[in-house]
Parts: C-alpha cells; sequence; structure tokens
C-alpha cells in the first residue's frame, strides 16, 4: 500500500508544470530592494519575482560585484507571468553592467533573469547585484528633496505622460557632487535615451522646459560620463515641476 501511495506521488510530482516548480524557487525581489547572486556556466539565469501593477514604470540595475572581474557581459530580462518576455538589455550597448526601463503592460508576478549575454553559450561569470527601482513620482508643483552620491546607484523621477508643457528645476541646497541631471525616454531597447541635460561643476541651479509627453519622462541624477570621483562626495538638492510659461 505504502509503495503504491509513494508511487503515486512521483507520478503526480512529474506531471506537474514546470514553470510552477521553478516559480517555487524564485527569490522574491521588492521596489526598492537589491539583491544579489552569481552567474556561471551551470547557472547562467537566475530568476527574481515581483508584483507588479499595470503602468508602473520600473528599472532593473545589475552590476558586477567585481568590477574587474570575468562578469563584463550581464544581461537582463523581464518575463510576465505566462513566461512571455516583456523586454531585455540584449540590445543595449553596456559594458559591465546592464539597466533594463520597461511600463508594465498588466497586473501580475512578473520575473526578472539575472542573466548573460548569450546566455549558455556566454562565457561570462561572476557575482553580481540586482537593484529593482520603481521611480518617485514628482508631482506638480510639489518640491522634492533629495541626497544623491557618487558612490551609489543614480537616482530616478517619474514625470507622468500628459498634455500640459512643464518646466522642471533643478537646485542644489549643499555639498560637493556635481551630478547631472538628465531628461530621459524608454527606447525601443529597453533603455533610456537622454533628450536634454543638465551638468557642469559649477551648476547650482538649472531649468528645463519640457514639452507635452505621450510617454513617461524619467529623470535621472547621476555622476556625469567623464565626471571621476576617486572618494564618495554627496549633494542635497531639490527638483520641481511646474507649469511651463
Amino acid at each position: 500500500m505504502f509503495k503504491r501511495y509513494l508511487l503515486g506521488c512521483l507520478i503526480v510530482t512529474a506531471l506537474l508544470p514546470l514553470s510552477v516548480q521553478a516559480q517555487d524557487k524564485n527569490t522574491p525581489i521588492e521596489y526598492g530592494q537589491q539583491v544579489s547572486g552569481e552567474i556561471t556556466d551551470r547557472n547562467f539565469e537566475v530568476p527574481f519575482d515581483f508584483t507588479g501593477k499595470k503602468g508602473d514604470v520600473v528599472i532593473a540595475e545589475m552590476k558586477p560585484v567585481d568590477a574587474l572581474g570575468s562578469l563584463n557581459s550581464p544581461e537582463v530580462i523581464l518575463l510576465n507571468s505566462d513566461g512571455d518576455i516583456v523586454g531585455d538589455t540584449s540590445g543595449s550597448f553596456s559594458y559591465g553592467s546592464a539597466a533594463l526601463a520597461v511600463q508594465l503592460p498588466d497586473d501580475g508576478i512578473y520575473t526578472l533573469l539575472a542573466s548573460r549575454s548569450d546566455g549558455r553559450a556566454g562565457d561570462s561569470v561572476g557575482e553580481f547585484t540586482l537593484e529593482l527601482v520603481n521611480p518617485t513620482t514628482l508631482t506638480l508643483n510639489e518640491g522634492l528633496k533629495d541626497e544623491a552620491s557618487s558612490a551609489k546607484r543614480a537616482n530616478y523621477y517619474l514625470i507622468e505622460a500628459g498634455k500640459t508643457p512643464l518646466t522642471l528645476a533643478y537646485e542644489k541646497l549643499d555639498g560637493d557632487f556635481a551630478p547631472e541631471i538628465s531628461v530621459n525616454i524608454i527606447n525601443k531597447n529597453f533603455g533610456l535615451t537622454p533628450v536634454m541635460n543638465l551638468s557642469g561643476s559649477a551648476l547650482s541651479k538649472g531649468q528645463l522646459t519640457l514639452p507635452e509627453r505621450e510617454v513617461p519622462i524619467i529623470v535621472k541624477i547621476d555622476e556625469a560620463s567623464f565626471d571621476y570621483n576617486y572618494n564618495e562626495v554627496t549633494a542635497e538638492f531639490s527638483l520641481k515641476i511646474t507649469p511651463a510659461k
């Protein structure tokens, strides 16, 4: 009797869909959280699950723990609950890191696959961190204060699509960091394309006029491309959007 029961359990287990069995092993990740893992030749796709809502803008940043190590071509793939690809970074050029930007099409559970270029055929291996960001929404006429650092990931802020031209105002309040303020849209390769920016070591105040927007705009505050800070520097700043005059 016991042997028949055991055999029945084994048969039922074997018949379970592979996606269900795999999903039980996925590590959860939430907005604002950073997780870690390792890409190896055996495990070249590491899955992380999160719950999202239709219209959410998400940015997933994957970086190697060792900047000089062998994980030089990471890749991020986003799947919906049916296992369909919603977006991936395969079409975006980046060396040593990968950043995926997507506006979610539906409510549901999504899976981020931390992987590498060429998948199974690739040879990039190493430990990584993966951070999931849901950018803070900038509200009309409401100022926002925050801090940026040369040693941490970029700050991201969302301006929703709309018919009203807006003015984005930036002001540095304190600190030695001189970040670049860029206005971006999500491109067809699920990366960010800058359309205008403010930068400069002497920049303390600046304004940009944003036209009508059919798609969300993502404001990124980060170290400028050709700016190198060997020690961490920070800056306190404010952002505000108002109707353009």
